[in-house]
C-alpha cells in the first residue's frame, strides 16, 4: 500500500483533495505540520483564530511547505477588531510606558488607536498579512491545480469575522474601514462576488470565511447557532449569505463553503451540527472549527494505528480520511461535494 503522498496517480480524474484546519487557539505544534505534509492534499485551508495575535504561530503557518490558504480570524485582530479591542490595546500600551519610563506614556490626544512612539494598534494586524502574503485569502482567492488536473479557485471572504450579521456591524466598522476601506456588510458582499466572478468559468469555487453566512438555523446546535447566550440565534454573517445568493443568480455554483469560528463542543454541553447541505444549491457548509483537534502526540498515535487497520483495505485515501479525523476526534463520514 503506498502512503498518500506517492498516490497522485491513483486520484481520479476531477477529485480534489482538501485539507482542512480549524480555530487553533494557540495548539500548534511540528506535529500539525508533519501530518500536513503526509496527508499530501493538493490544498490546505487553515479558517483562523491561531492566537491573540500570535506573530510567532503565524510565521510557522506562513513558513508550512503545502499549498494554503489561509483566513484570519477574529482573535486575529485581538487588540483591533472593536471598540474593545482597541481599549485592550491602549491600556496594555499605558502599562508598557509605566515599565519602559517614558514620560509621555500614551499620548491622549491620539486616541486609543496610536501611542506616543508611533506604534498602533493595527499593527499587529498588518504584520501577520505581510507574513502570509498572498497565502491569506481574505477578500481574495488563490488557485490550485489538484493532483487530479482539476483546477480550483479558494475564494475569501470577509476576514477577522466575529459574527452576527448586520447587527454587529458597527462593532467592527472602524476596522474594516481602516484595513480594507470597507464601510458596510453590502460593500463587503459585493467585493467578494466581484473576485468569485474574476475566477475561470470552469474552475468550481470553494468559499472560505472565518464565520459562516447567515440563514443556516437558530438553534445552539446549528452550524452557527448561537450557544454562548441564553437566548439562542443564528450567529451567521448576513454578507456571506449574499454572496451566496448573488453567485447563485449569476450562475456561479459554490459546491463547498469551508469556516470555523463557531466550536463543535457547544457551551453547556453537547455538540453542534458541523455540516449543513442547502437544499436549493445543493451548497455544503462544513464547519471545521474541532477544538481541540488532539492531544499532544495524537497525530503519531493515529498515523501508526491507521497504517496498520488498513494495511489491507487498498484505498489509501480511505486511510487518509480516518487517520485525519482521529487526529482531529471526528469520526463521522467526510462529506466530498462533487466539484
Amino acid at each position: 500500500m503506498c502512503s498518500p503522498r506517492h498516490c497522485a496517480q491513483q486520484v481520479n480524474a476531477g477529485t480534489v483533495r482538501l485539507a482542512l484546519v480549524g480555530d487553533v487557539h494557540g495548539h500548534w505544534s511540528s506535529e500539525d505540520a508533519e501530518a500536513l505534509a503526509w496527508l499530501n492534499a493538493d490544498a490546505v485551508i487553515l479558517v483562523g483564530d491561531f492566537g491573540e495575535e500570535d506573530l510567532e504561530l503565524i510565521y510557522k503557518v506562513a513558513v508550512l511547505q503545502v499549498p494554503k490558504a489561509v483566513m484570519l480570524g477574529n482573535h486575529d485582530a485581538w487588540f483591533s477588531l472593536t471598540a474593545r479591542s482597541r481599549t485592550r490595546w491602549h491600556r496594555g500600551t499605558q502599562r508598557n510606558a509605566v515599565r519602559l519610563g517614558y514620560a509621555g506614556g500614551v499620548a491622549a490626544s491620539k486616541g486609543v488607536e496610536e501611542d506616543s512612539q508611533g506604534s498602533t494598534c493595527y499593527d499587529g494586524v498588518r504584520a501577520q498579512l505581510r507574513a502570509l502574503g498572498n497565502a491569506h485569502v481574505g477578500f481574495g482567492s488563490l488557485r490550485v491545480r489538484a493532483a487530479s488536473g482539476q483546477e480550483l479557485s479558494i475564494v475569501g471572504a470577509r476576514p477577522f469575522s466575529k459574527g452576527g450579521g448586520d447587527a454587529r456591524w458597527r462593532d467592527v466598522q472602524a476596522f474594516y474601514a481602516t484595513m480594507y476601506l470597507v464601510q458596510s456588510p453590502e460593500e463587503s458582499a459585493r467585493r467578494i462576488v466581484a473576485e468569485a466572478l474574476l475566477q475561470p468559468p470552469g474552475a468550481p469555487i470553494v468559499l472560505v470565511a472565518h464565520n459562516g453566512p447567515a440563514g443556516l438555523g437558530s438553534a445552539q446546535h446549528n452550524i452557527c447557532g448561537v450557544d454562548f447566550s441564553p437566548n439562542e440565534g443564528d450567529h451567521g454573517d448576513d454578507d456571506l449569505t449574499a454572496v451566496l445568493r448573488e453567485l447563485a443568480a449569476a450562475g456561479r455554483h459554490v459546491p463547498l463553503v469551508v469556516f470555523g469560528h463557531m466550536h463543535q463542543q457547544l457551551k453547556g454541553g453537547g455538540q453542534r451540527d458541523m455540516v449543513a447541505i442547502s437544499a436549493t444549491t445543493g451548497t455544503v457548509h462544513l464547519n471545521a472549527a474541532v477544538v481541540p483537534r488532539g492531544p499532544p502526540g495524537a497525530w503519531r498515535v493515529v498515523r501508526k494505528e491507521a497504517l496498520l487497520r488498513s494495511a489491507d483495505s487498498g484505498d489509501p485515501h480511505r486511510l487518509v480520511r480516518r487517520a485525519w479525523h482521529a487526529f482531529s476526534r471526528e469520526w463521522e463520514p467526510v462529506v466530498s461535494p462533487r466539484l
